[in-house]
């Protein structure tokens, strides 16, 4: 009785978990044929991603994991498994460019160092000015910052400020005074429309006895002002990126606008546009189609000038353009 229960788990198990499931897994290192990348032929003798980075035997190269297993939607016949070949997975990392399992890099993982301990020093360093730094812990990316390209300045106040496009820049004023801290209040001003805002921190990155010797400005958060007069956050975009971002945005709500104008102009004069022909009862007919069609098409423009206005949140993945909203 047991033994025909054992045998009924284990149908149910293996019913539960697909083949690919059981399929053992290794780890790759990116090789190349003629130019082209080759995956899952040059095995590594590390177990695991982390521990392959850990070693310090990679540096800045990409590494995947691979399973042994029979190709996607394809069944292994028991009597053949050599059918059964390597596959890649989905799970991949970059190693630190110089070999380290912890350390502050340009952009990502395979960026330039920077011998520093924290962001503060890393955003001072002449090198990481206008780009983004990332913390790499064996090849993953604990966390980002994006630096300004404001230079290292000579004040000895702590303070904080909001800047329109990067920090370091054009202050930012509402009714004469500097705005200190508050995006969201200063886009509803409706004097930055289409702008980014970046609030940003003078701190201290280099002392000399009990005195700070060197200030830099430290990026805290950014924003783009959107139609409505409402703060759209920008998150882990470098100058460059936040600048395509706004002027792809502004060219946008431009074109929106336009077209917005030309569809109410053309339905306010559609005597002009429409080109009768055929007994006048056809014409009617053709006339409020082709009218109810340009309405329908205006509403559904109306609603994405709408969105527009609304708070998106555009997120940027690391290298320059590869940004998502």
């Amino acid at each position: 009785m047991k033994t025909n229960q054992l045998i009924i788990f284990s149908t149910l198990l293996l019913s539960f978990f697909p083949h690919s499931a059981w399929a053992k897994k290794a780890i790759f290192s990116k090789t190349y044929n003629s130019g082209v990348d080759t995956f899952c032929e040059n095995q590594l003798s590390e177990k695991t991603l982390k521990k392959a980075c850990k070693s310090g035997n990679y540096p800045g190269e990409k590494i995947y994991q691979c399973k042994f297993q029979c190709p996607t939607y394809q069944k292994c016949s028991g009597e053949n498994p050599s059918e059964k070949k390597w596959i890649a997975t989905k799970k991949t990392r970059i190693c630190n460019s110089d070999g380290k399992r912890k350390g502050y890099y340009i952009n990502s993982c395979a960026g330039d160092p920077l011998d520093v301990k924290s962001f503060k020093k890393a955003c001072a360093k002449k090198e990481a000015k206008g780009e983004r730094v990332v913390l790499c812990k064996n090849g993953k990316v604990k966390k980002s910052e994006t630096c300004s390209s404001a230079k290292n300045n000579d004040s000895e106040k702590f303070e904080t400020r909001v800047f329109v496009n990067k920090c370091g820049g054009e202050v930012a004023y509402k009714n004469g005074r500097k705005i200190k801290r508050n995006l969201s209040k200063a886009c509803r001003t409706g004097k930055f429309d289409g702008n980014s805002l970046v609030k940003c921190k003078n701190k201290c990155t280099s002392r000399s006895g009990f005195k700070c010797s060197q200030r830099t400005w430290i990026e805290q958060k950014k924003v783009i002002c959107s139609a409505s007069k409402k703060a759209a956050k920008i998150k882990s975009c470098d100058e460059e990126q936040t600048k395509n971002i706004s002027s792809s945005y502004n060219l946008g709500k431009e074109k929106m606008e336009q077209l917005i104008n030309q569809m109410n102009s053309w339905i306010d004069d559609s005597d002009n546009h429409i080109t009768l022909y055929g007994d006048d009862e056809y014409d009617k007919k053709a006339k409020k189609k082709i009218v109810k069609q340009v309405k329908k098409a205006l509403k559904k423009a109306k609603k994405i000038k709408k969105q527009l206005g609304k708070k998106p949140i555009f997120y940027c993945k690391g290298l320059s353009g590869t940004c998502a909203k």
